[in-house]
């Protein structure tokens, strides 16, 4: 679906909760999407934040313990809202199972988009805590979603996007503007240098034609407002096309 991209500049993607023939339609057509990443990452919060667009405190959450199915809403894009993308059912998975079992749940929910939301706080850990890092977790779940998809690539072919969402970026600290694009870039690095050396698939891999979004994120009310969080919204939902 071309111009997506320009219909999001200015503006938020709009979240509708759909009833009668759109729901028929969105559960006919609806796009599948994963919320995937590390325990306590933020996934329930980035979820949250689609159904509702308003941001909490920072507070400690309820710890998911089971995959969720959330509701079914519409994105509704552009000047005058005509560009409509269903998106089915949102599931949220629990942070505490492996990597490997994240995958799993790529394998049977088939999704159409991918949203893998990390800690940004927790890229880079002391000697001795590496299987804490966020990096860390990326690559395990990248190497065990590679050898999914090459041996099924019908589901890597199914798969429209993957986005990878930076959380907690309200805690990484910065001095100015400056400060701020020099962290954006450099954590950009790490997770692409993860994702170019793990996933070489017919969905992804190096140079090849698609495009994983690296953002930095801030779920919780902070300075940030909802900048982030907006922008976030419409990266998912631009990444979306037929």
């Amino acid at each position: 679906m071309p111009g997506l991209e320009e219909a999001l500049i200015g503006q938020v993607a709009e979240r509708v909760i759909p009833s009668g023939i759109n729901y028929v339609k969105a559960w006919w057509s609806g796009k599948r999407m994963l919320i995937l990443g590390p325990a306590r990452s933020g996934k329930t919060s980035f979820i949250n934040y689609l159904e509702s667009d308003i941001l909490f405190p920072e507070r400690r959450s309820k710890i998911t313990t089971k995959v969720k199915k959330r509701k079914t809403f519409v994105f509704s894009l552009g000047d005058k809202r005509k560009v409509r993308i269903p998106i089915w059912k949102p599931r949220d998975v629990p942070g505490q199972v492996s990597p490997k079992e994240h995958v799993s749940y790529v394998e049977r929910y088939k999704p159409d988009c991918l949203v893998i939301v990390l800690d940004a706080t927790k890229f880079f850990l002391d000697p001795g805590h590496e299987a804490e890092s966020s990096l860390e977790w990326l690559k395990e779940f990248c190497q065990y979603l590679d050898s999914l998809l090459i041996e099924d690539p019908g589901l890597a072919r199914n798969i429209n996007s993957m986005v990878v969402v930076m959380n907690k970026w309200d805690k990484i600290p910065s001095k100015d503007d400056k400060d701020e694009e020099a962290n954006k870039e450099a954590f950009t690095v790490y997770v692409r240098e993860v994702l170019d050396q793990f996933l070489a698939n017919e969905f992804y891999r190096k140079e090849g034609s698609n495009v994983i979004q690296i953002i930095p994120c801030a779920l919780v009310e902070s300075k940030y407002k909802k900048a982030l969080a907006d922008y976030a919204v419409n990266s998912v939902a631009s990444s979306l096309r037929e």
